[in-house]
């Protein structure tokens, strides 16, 4: 955890960032954009259910766009896509998850109904 991620080495952004500070600033835009999901199911989920969900969320949801964005080799990158503050990949996987859920409970409720 100590030695220079490979991402941030010279060869790409040159920052020169140690593994565990950049897994820290991942897990910081991650658990920003679970919260804004979590603002959207308020009362609507159990908290087990969201935490379960919180857990595929940081391992899949997660870290595929944001390789696709923030990875020098993402298709994203490669096309020309730019998203220093994280506004696109926070609000966007944020806002795809969210509705995802939404749609889900939306069946269930009409299903009940």
């Amino acid at each position: 955890m100590t030695g220079v991620f490979w991402l941030t080495g010279a060869k790409f952004f040159g920052t020169g960032l140690s593994t565990g500070t950049y897994f820290l600033f991942e897990t910081a835009f991650a658990s920003v954009t679970l919260a804004l999901v979590g603002v959207v199911v308020l009362r609507k989920m159990k908290m087990s259910a969201f935490m379960l969900f919180s857990i595929v969320y940081f391992i899949f949801i997660w870290t595929i766009p944001a390789a696709w964005i923030w990875n020098p080799t993402g298709w994203l990158y490669m096309l020309g896509v730019r998203d220093f503050a994280g506004g696109l990949i926070v609000h966007g996987a944020a806002g795809f998850a969210a509705l995802a859920i939404m749609v889900r409970i939306w069946q269930e409720e009409k299903k009940g109904a």
